[in-house]
Order: C-alpha cells, then structure tokens, then sequence
C-alpha cells in the first residue's frame, strides 16, 4: 500500500534522512486511515 498508494516508489527527495521522513509520512497517512476505518466500524 505504501509502494503503490503512498508514493514509496517513487521517492524524489536524495539523502538518508529526506527518504526516511517522505517513507514515514505515507506509513503516517496510512495509519491514519485505518484508526479512522475502525472508527467508523464502532460507531
């Protein structure tokens, strides 16, 4: 999910620490996305 939806294939920033934080920030979004899935599922 993260390579296809989420930008992790194509990474466009150079350096170890830019890639780390562009990977983290989609690993972010998508749990992000799945507390507010089981949210909803609750209420």
């Amino acid at each position: 999910m993260l390579k296809n939806s989420h930008g992790g294939c194509t990474v466009r920033v150079r350096g170890h620490e830019k890639v780390f934080l562009h990977l983290m920030f989609g690993i972010l979004v998508i749990a992000a996305q799945k507390l507010i899935g089981i949210a909803q599922s609750i209420c």
